[in-house]
């Protein structure tokens, strides 16, 4: 009778173990659909949020607009939300990697400049003007990096041989050299503001914060009129 019970027992055990993954089957069949969009869309989200919190500053691309620029914007947007910096875009070519990340050097100090004049008793409207000189320097040196690299086109493609192309080069060789000295330039204030600050709120003399803003103003709009320069240089060109 014991053996009787016993496979009884077994008997049920083995019904409830078949209805069970009877149930499982059916559950894994109906929520199929559901499991194979949601592991690509889970994934897709991950690499936008990814994408969001990116540290590289910047997007390389071909040109300065289309996509990328669009792609750019996007993700500026997004991080403003959060209190990231912006994403810039800059050349993929005509310019080096160490230029490249220029950029990403510049969004750092801006950033170094924000938290600095937080943490320093300077007038909200003076703090908002010198936040936004900062921030503007990492945009102009990713715009004088495209023309950077527009020059070096020209000037590769310029012919040594005539007086035009030596012309050419030497203009180029020249911009060249501003704009560099330009960035070179911004990057070293943006350096120094957080203990340029500290020094003005010891001696209390708001007319070296004065002179602080007009610096970076100035340093800003030479990068600006470089532009001018090179459209003036290259408007006459196919390259």
């Amino acid at each position: 009778m014991q053996e009787k019970g016993g496979a009884g027992c077994a008997i049920v055990a083995l019904i409830g173990v078949c209805a069970g993954s009877a149930v499982l089957v059916y559950w894994l069949a109906t929520q199929a659909v559901w499991v194979l969009l949601a592991a690509p869309a889970l994934l897709v989200v991950l690499l936008a949020l990814a994408d969001i919190l990116r540290d590289d500053a910047y997007l390389a691309a071909d040109k300065p607009g289309g996509l990328t620029a669009w792609h750019a914007a996007t993700l500026t947007r997004l991080r403003s939300w959060i209190g990231k910096p912006a994403i810039h875009v800059v050349p993929q070519l005509g310019v080096s990697t160490e230029e490249r990340l220029l950029v990403k050097r510049a969004v750092k100090l801006a950033e170094e400049v924000r938290v600095a004049l937080r943490q320093r008793t300077v007038p909200e409207t003076q703090r908002a003007l010198l936040v936004e000189q900062a921030e503007a320097v990492p945009a102009n040196i990713a715009a004088a990096l495209w023309r950077l690299a527009r020059l070096r086109r020209i000037k590769r493609a310029a012919d040594p041989k005539t007086d035009q192309g030596r012309e050419t080069v030497q203009q180029i060789d020249g911009l060249e050299s501003q704009l560099l000295s330009g960035i070179r330039r911004s990057l070293d204030l943006l350096a120094a503001m957080p203990a340029s600050m500290m020094q003005i709120e010891l001696s209390r003399d708001a007319r070296q914060l004065e002179q602080l803003s007009s610096d970076l103003n100035e340093t800003n709009s030479k990068l600006r009129d470089l532009s001018s320069a090179y459209q003036e240089l290259s408007s006459g060109s196919t390259v």
